[in-house]
């Protein structure tokens, strides 16, 4: 994913990516083992206010609900292309651990948040206009520090967002 910054507050607004194979790779090798193939359970809109303030805007009605079904996603995937390994799924909208007790499921999720958020894995970006910054998706976390509402033209951030889908041909 790339952000390329046009326009940029003179406070807040700064992107925090935090480093997931850096903190899978701090893990001891029991919970490296007790993690490998489990799946956590996602859903949009899961953990909504546990963190801070709703931001998601809700699922209305049935219908859109049954277009975002709960998806698993592993706990600690490996890259596609390097193969090496990364958290993967401990944060956003992960609700539960794939045939865990809820409790223990949420219990695992959240030290493994805590883990991955510690200061020493994070990297905060301040921008200046025509910053182009770049970050693995598979590799890492990422949010927007909190920005209030523009009042005027200095307060005001635009970021043109580039994602690359997909494993390029030569690595297929």
């Amino acid at each position: 994913t790339m952000l390329y910054s046009i326009k940029v507050p003179e406070t807040g607004g700064e992107t925090r990516i935090a480093d997931t194979k850096r903190a899978y790779d701090d893990l001891d090798d029991a919970t490296k083992q007790r993690i490998d193939g489990l799946n956590a359970m996602h859903y949009y809109g899961a953990t909504a206010r546990e963190d801070g303030p709703h931001i998601a805007a809700p699922l209305r009605g049935q219908a859109q609900r049954d277009r975002v079904p709960p998806i698993p996603h592993k706990i600690a995937r490996r890259h596609d292309v390097t193969g090496t390994k990364a958290l993967f799924a401990v944060s956003g909208t992960a609700y539960a651990v794939e045939g865990m007790p809820e409790a223990h499921g949420k219990a695992l999720l959240g030290e493994l948040k805590a883990h991955t958020l510690q200061d020493k894995y994070i990297y905060e970006h301040k921008y200046e206009i025509g910053d182009l910054a770049i970050w693995d998706t598979q590799m890492t976390l990422h949010s927007a520090k909190p920005i209030d509402l523009p009042k005027d033209a200095d307060t005001e951030r635009q970021l043109w967002r580039i994602s690359v889908r997909g494993k390029p041909p030569i690595y297929q």
